[in-house]
């Protein structure tokens, strides 16, 4: 787990500034070279982020005001019967003042070690709950989460272990 948690704050640390510096870097080369780095983390999916050809620089104080390194909730490992051990992060969103479920990343040990092999946004209908006034939600199905890129796992296998580390504002 320990090595996990490593993985996810180097990520979460270089995603902050990657994402920094998208809005205010004015060398796009070298922003592109560190979005290329944080694309490493993953495998079957990316980021998300781009570098616009028509961005527009901004102050990096300005930036600093709006952003933060995501919020690191909880981790779970699972014994899932085909993947081998995964591992399911709760984090915040990336916009400063988040303290509540946004993002799951799934993460499994490779052929090129510990990589993000899904990515989940959590349900805006039902906020994670997977039902709506007693009834099943229509937009997750009840899973609570909305598949956002990588592997559809249609089952985690068996949970392991829980790590808590910061307890969400919403909950």
């Amino acid at each position: 787990m320990e090595e996990v948690i490593r993985f996810i704050q180097d990520f979460t640390a270089q995603e902050y500034e990657v994402m920094i510096q998208i809005r205010t870097e004015p060398d796009t080369r070298l922003v592109e070279k560190n979005l290329d780095a944080l694309n490493q983390f993953f495998q079957g999916l990316h980021s998300g982020l781009n570098v616009s050809s028509s961005r527009t620089l901004e102050e990096r104080d300005t930036v600093q005001k709006q952003l933060q390194p995501r919020v690191l909730f909880q981790i779970e490992q699972y014994a899932h019967p085909i993947l081998g051990t995964i591992y399911r992060i709760y984090l915040s969103s990336p916009f400063y003042g988040s303290r509540s479920y946004f993002t799951n990343f799934y993460i499994a040990n490779t052929e090129k070690g510990l990589k993000i092999i899904s990515r989940y946004n959590i349900c805006n209908n039902c906020h994670g709950q997977g039902s709506q006034a007693g009834s099943l939600c229509n937009e997750c199905h009840g899973f609570g989460w909305n598949w956002r890129g990588g592997q559809q796992l249609q089952s985690l296998g068996t949970l392991v272990a829980v790590r808590h580390f910061e307890h969400p504002a919403d909950r």
